[in-house]
């Protein structure tokens, strides 16, 4: 039962992880790749750290680092203004995913080409198709198999249970980028005086300040969404309940049952209004962007259930924007620049987008910051894979066996937003 295509991402992450462990990491096509994807994504460097040791991790990000401070140097030096992440690849862990998708949605095409009828019902008995599968597997077949899929996915919709709107979660699937906090648990609240204490407060945190700011605003989005679902009318949470694959894993993760019920039967009763409404528009016309022409995919256009129409994606990327202005208008300060520079700073991704609101001094200063840290973390690293060998098995290891978290911390802040943080398995 459940969704067949959250089991297969889930089953293609932990095969890469595998073979990335025993034979994929350190080999020059995947360090190509993860310098083309600038590392992990926050997700899959979550999954990463239980499957390695710090060894293989040092191993992994120090070619990645030493071309970040190359990086650095040369924004430093040519006058560049810095990239955004959107420049960046997918990471090599989701493309495996993607491609897994692909190959199996071709043989969903197969299968409902040469009988229909046993294929619907087969998907339908055990609730195979989540709405969230829904748009990949519709983009990559047939419009005669669309037309199935359509059928299919608006009788999920009709029962009770509206099943489809249930991604499968087993012991498959791997934390997303937020921890498993429960939702309905009383928040103690976060309280400073003003912008610079907030400011402050951040920067003396063991992590990136705009991720954690991130982090801690996706939860507390959820939180409130627990709060407004159980106890406030459908109109008041409906819009704002549509979330893409990767937060409604964490949304589902942390709710109760009852709430998870709710959501479901109130969500699914909006989106076959939705569906109605674009059976009779007009050819041409369009919902959420999409087309909502009988040939484009009705249904598919009236769900808006990825990254483009999710209601957290949209908030998170306004909270960035505002951090990243704060960061530039009260960085340059006499009282904040000293508190950041002894702090841990922004990882690499949220330095990119800062560079370009900064003044060209400003700039300046603040990458030869990083610059020497990123080269001070890769010399740490360097280092631990030398006392690693046989010839210096006499020196002890100190300090350096956490060069690892410095590393994968420049890279994806936000594993460290909360606790637990990440750590080996003991």
């Amino acid at each position: 039962m459940g969704c067949v295509f959250c089991r297969i991402s889930a089953r293609a992450e932990s095969t890469f992880f595998h073979w990335f462990v025993l034979e994929l990491a350190g080999t020059g096509e995947m360090t190509e790749r993860l310098l083309r994807a600038q590392g992990f994504c926050p997700k899959h460097t979550r999954q990463l750290i239980p499957n390695a040791s710090p060894g293989l991790l040092s191993a992994v990000y120090l070619p990645l680092l030493q071309s970040a401070a190359q990086d650095l140097r040369a924004i430093a030096t040519g006058g560049r203004n810095g990239s955004s992440s959107s420049a960046w690849e997918r990471c090599p862990a989701c493309e495996s995913v993607v491609t897994s998708l692909r190959y199996w949605s071709g043989l969903v095409e197969g299968c409902f080409q040469n009988e229909p009828r046993r294929w619907l019902e087969r998907f339908a008995d055990q609730q195979a198709l989540c709405v969230y599968h829904y748009a990949l597997v519709y983009s990559a077949v047939a419009p005669a198999t669309q037309e199935h899929l359509d059928g299919l996915l608006l009788k999920g919709l009709q029962e009770p249970t509206a099943w489809p709107l249930q991604p499968a979660i087993d012991d498959f699937c791997v934390p997303t980028h937020l921890p498993d906090h429960r939702f309905d648990r009383a928040e103690a609240g976060r309280r400073w005086g003003d912008a610079w204490e907030e400011l402050q407060a951040r920067l003396n945190a063991d992590t990136c300040p705009v991720c954690q700011w991130l982090a801690e605003s996706a939860h507390d989005y959820l939180a409130w969404l627990h709060r407004a679902v159980a106890d406030q009318p459908p109109s008041q949470w409906l819009q704002a309940s549509q979330l893409c694959w990767s937060h409604v894993h964490a949304w589902l993760k942390g709710i109760s049952a009852e709430v998870a019920w709710r959501w479901r039967t109130e969500l699914a009763s909006w989106w076959l209004v939705q569906y109605q409404a674009a059976k009779r528009r007009q050819p041409g016309r369009t919902i959420h962007g999409r087309d909502a022409s009988p040939g484009g995919g009705r249904l598919r256009a009236a769900l808006g259930v990825d990254e483009s129409t999710c209601a957290l994606c949209h908030h998170l990327a306004t909270r960035l924007a505002e951090g990243l202005q704060l960061l530039a208008s009260a960085l340059p300060d006499p009282m904040i620049w000293p508190v950041y520079s002894h702090s841990k700073g922004l990882c690499l991704r949220h330095l990119r987008m800062l560079l370009p609101r900064l003044s060209p001094a400003d700039r300046t200063q603040l990458l030869a910051v990083h610059q020497r840290r990123v080269e001070v973390i890769a010399w740490t690293l360097e280092r631990l894979l030398r006392l690693d060998s046989w010839n210096r098995r006499h020196e002890p290891i100190t300090y350096e066996k956490d060069g690892w978290q410095l590393a994968l911390r420049t890279y994806q802040g936000e594993l460290w937003a909360f606790e637990p943080y990440p750590r080996f398995p003991q």
